[in-house]
C-alpha cells in the first residue's frame, strides 16, 4: 500500500497539471472564437475595396460638377459684367443726350443797324 500511495500521488499530480492544461486550452478557444465572431462581422476585403472604389468615385463626380459649376459661375459672372458695363454706357449715353436737351440755346444776337 506504501508503493501505490506516491503512485497515486504522482497520477493526482499529473491530472491537475492536465486539467489546468485543458482549462488553459478551453479559455483561449473562449478568446479565440470571440475575436473569430468579431472578426467574421467585419466586411470581406472585396466588399471593402468596392465600397472605397464607390466612394471614389462619387469623389470624382463631385468635383467634376463642382468644376462644372465654377465654370458656370464664372461664365454668368462674365455675362453680369458686361451687361454692367452696357448699363453704365447706356446710361452715360442717356446724360450726355439729356444735357445736350437741357442746354439753354443760345440767344440770337440783336443786331443794330
Amino acid at each position: 500500500m506504501l508503493l501505490l500511495a506516491p503512485r497515486l500521488r504522482e497520477q493526482i499530480e499529473d491530472l491537475k497539471a492536465a486539467l489546468e492544461q485543458a482549462q488553459l486550452e478551453r479559455k483561449r478557444k473562449i478568446e479565440y472564437d470571440v475575436i473569430a465572431e468579431k472578426v467574421n462581422t467585419l466586411p470581406t476585403r472585396d466588399e471593402l475595396e468596392q465600397s472605397i472604389q464607390a466612394l471614389e468615385n462619387d469623389m470624382a463626380a463631385i468635383r467634376a460638377e463642382h468644376e462644372n459649376q465654377n465654370r458656370t459661375l464664372h461664365a454668368q459672372k462674365a455675362a453680369l459684367d458686361t451687361v454692367i458695363r452696357d448699363i453704365n454706357v447706356l446710361r452715360l449715353m442717356g446724360k450726355d443726350s439729356a444735357e445736350e436737351s437741357t442746354a439753354p440755346t443760345p440767344a440770337p444776337e440783336k443786331r443794330c443797324f
